[in-house]
């Protein structure tokens, strides 16, 4: 991450790394599980997933301004899971 000064870039991933790493967990283990598409690998992968959800976020947040509500983050978590997410018969 670059910032003007490095430590409180530092500072800035670090947090990030933590709020990322249950997502991540709960991610992979239902990667593992069988729960995302087999056919997806590279759109499943947990760190893709993440990103999609996240940059959303960010972007409406930070560049729209427009709120963030459970109406918008349903639909936005439910979009991309529908994407990802392993069908069953």
């Amino acid at each position: 991450m670059t910032a003007r000064r490095g430590d409180a870039g530092d500072a800035v991933q670090a947090v990030s790394d933590r709020r990322s790493a249950m997502a991540l967990s709960l991610l992979e283990q239902a990667r593992k599980q069988g729960e995302l598409r087999a056919d997806a690998d590279a759109d499943a992968d947990p760190e893709t997933v993440l990103g999609q959800v996240a940059g959303a976020l960010y972007h409406r947040v930070l560049v729209t301004g427009r709120p963030r509500d459970a109406v918008y983050v349903d639909r936005l978590v439910g979009g991309v899971l529908r994407g990802v997410r392993a069908l069953r018969p």
